[in-house]
């Protein structure tokens, strides 16, 4: 049994641990790189007022979660207190899942919708500062895009004609939206990384080559962040990648949604640009401040119960937020504070001392407190503001800065999954050639484990080898399940998805794939090894069971999770992999059992 159990083993063991490896250097070596000086010298404008937007991303609205009165509070904090030109709404406004317990349809409910824009009555903002952006929650279950979908009566931003890209550009800034999504959109797991193709990438560069401004400030916003996104480095027609033409058009930002991390994360991407993700208001109520000042940038979330006047600084800002480092030592301290007072307290210590005095308002309630005789350091400094706002942070000057760790909630490469579809189909192939070629491997099972598990099977009868093979080939190249789309007859294959005859690639088609024989092939293949071995004592086969039940439990709560999500009710019946095979090979097992038990009586 134990040369059995480590020819079983050694091979996933030997995967799982070049994984750890891989995952424990990518997580030590996950950080910003050397952020530069910037190439000029900038000289501080004191006539260019701060410009600031407000974030809100992934409500998923619903009623299965308390939405409804934080969001009317939110947007009603936006529209009175913070004065916003911008109120961006980075994806996920709905959740569109028809019930708060599984199985639950994930398709388009229009409750989520009508609640969603209840909330957006109900504050009195003001529509024109609204900017959206689907994000995958949004668009599941669509056939195709027309204005009869609730994303489209719902969602103000955007048409047909200017779907993955469109722009508003208010008071010197612009906010440029990409939506890298396209239909049939799915369900569920199916949306959760999109794969940039090149249309999409010519509708982004259409759309920030409209305004070539240098006075004007540039943000980018999506739902997705980078470690999300497949197929990052597609090039427009024109040669150009998402990636360059945000360095090319100088963007400050690219704000995005998604992953729901507890904290706010930055990530500067191959030293083109800096990207920011929200916290989930679903997970933490409330929103992020979002401020451009001489070109610095400060992301600041801000909490919807918080006890004070909300302020936020503005210059100068963390650098681990910059694309540059700034070489001018002579650096105002610039905040603005969200009051109508101009006696706020806002006290600042070390690199420089001083407390910083009203100097105007920005808007009705709307003020700037500054502190214009700043000047720091060459290299580190750290700054405290205190008072009636409490804010620390470093700023590198007249040097290069980093590298900064840059921690993600996700942080999974495509190649991982590469790497780990390599070694265990290596191991799986090899155990399925053993089906049909008799190999000597008497004295190097260990060494040889996949042919010599391979070779046991060798000895079952024609059909079942044969029907054993199928069950292998099977999801490469048929479908994983059968499901309905708008009342469209949909199935999911390895590539993605099919929808009426439509192809849609996506990449849980893969994960279920290799899913199905991780856990259920696998159990077939030690079943198969019992049957024939006719070894059933408990004291033998313990660890098989053992094993067989963590891979059922394991491959059931998967199917359970995702599978729910795409056929609803009827995720076992309509699943060849996760049902219709498993069920034939119960009576394949069966009937390869009785034929055994018979020809050992007759030896």
């Amino acid at each position: 049994m134990w040369k059995r159990l480590i020819s079983f083993a050694l091979y996933p063991a030997l995967m799982g641990i070049t994984l750890v490896l891989l995952m424990a250097h990518q997580y030590m070596t996950t950080n910003s790189g050397i952020i530069p000086l910037e190439p000029g010298f900038t000289e501080f404008n004191y006539s260019s007022d701060p410009k600031y937007i407000v974030q809100i991303s992934d409500i998923h609205y619903s009623p299965c979660y308390d939405t409804e009165n934080p969001l009317r509070t939110v947007f009603s904090i936006a529209q009175e207190q913070l004065k916003s030109d911008f109120v961006v709404l980075s994806g996920d406004m709905t959740d569109n899942y028809n019930k708060c317990t599984k199985p639950a349809c994930s398709s388009p409910v229009l409750d989520h919708w009508i609640g969603y824009e209840r909330a957006l009555n109900a504050s009195k903002l003001d529509q024109e500062t609204i900017f959206e952006v689907l994000g995958n929650h949004d668009m599941w279950g669509i056939y195709e895009f027309n204005e009869n979908q609730y994303c489209s009566k719902f969602v103000r931003s955007f048409n047909k004609s200017n779907f993955y890209s469109y722009s508003q550009t208010k008071n010197g800034l612009r906010v440029v939206a990409f939506q890298p999504q396209d239909f049939p959109s799915g369900h569920g797991p199916n949306c959760f990384m999109p794969i940039y193709r090149s249309h999409m990438i010519d509708k982004f560069q259409e759309e920030i080559e409209k305004l070539n401004d240098e006075k004007i400030d540039t943000i980018v916003v999506s739902h997705f962040p980078r470690e999300t996104c497949l197929n990052f480095y597609t090039k427009s027609k024109k040669g150009e990648t998402f990636s360059s033409l945000l360095k090319k058009h100088n963007v400050l930002a690219h704000i995005t949604g998604h992953t729901h991390p507890k904290r706010i994360e930055v990530r500067h991407i191959d030293g083109d640009y800096v990207e920011f993700t929200s916290s989930a208001f679903k997970r933490v109520h409330g929103f992020v401040l979002l401020t451009i000042d001489n070109g610095q940038v400060n992301y600041e979330f801000k909490d919807l119960y918080y006890g004070k006047d909300y302020a936020i600084l503005t210059s100068p800002s963390p650098s681990k937020f910059q694309r540059f480092t700034l070489k001018n030592e002579k650096i105002p301290i610039r905040l603005i504070s969200f009051s109508g007072s101009k006696d706020k307290n806002f006290t600042v210590s070390g690199a420089v001392n001083g407390k910083l005095s009203f100097e105007k308002f920005l808007k009705e309630n709307v003020a700037i407190y500054s502190l214009k005789n700043a000047a720091f350091k060459k290299g580190e400094n750290y700054l405290k503001i205190s008072g009636d706002y409490d804010y620390e942070m470093n700023l590198t000057v007249g040097t290069t800065a980093g590298p900064f760790r840059e921690p993600r909630i996700v942080n999974v490469s495509i190649w991982w999954m590469h790497l780990i579809s390599f070694f265990f189909y290596s191991y799986l192939v090899l155990i399925v050639i053993g089906f049909w070629r008799k190999f000597n491997t008497k004295g190097h099972e260990i060494l040889l484990g996949p042919l010599t598990i391979g070779n046991i099977i060798y000895q079952t009868r024609f059909d079942y080898k044969l029907l054993m093979t199928i069950f292998f080939v099977w999801p490469f190249i048929l479908p994983t399940m059968f499901y309905q789309t708008q009342n469209r007859l949909s199935s999911l294959w390895i590539f993605g998805m099919m929808v009426s005859g439509r192809v849609s690639f996506d990449l849980f088609g893969y994960l279920a794939v290799i899913f199905y024989h991780v856990t259920v092939y696998l159990i077939f293949i030690d079943v198969s090894v019992l049957i024939v071995k006719q070894k059933f004592a408990f004291s033998k086969i313990w660890c098989d069971l053992f094993i067989n039940t963590f891979l059922f439990l394991l491959g059931s709560l998967f199917w359970y999770r995702y599978g729910t999500d795409i056929g609803y009710k009827y995720y076992w019946i309509s699943s060849f992999t996760f049902s219709i095979i498993p069920i034939c090979f119960i009576f394949l097992a069966i009937s390869e059992h009785k034929f055994n038990n018979r020809r050992f009586k007759i030896d």
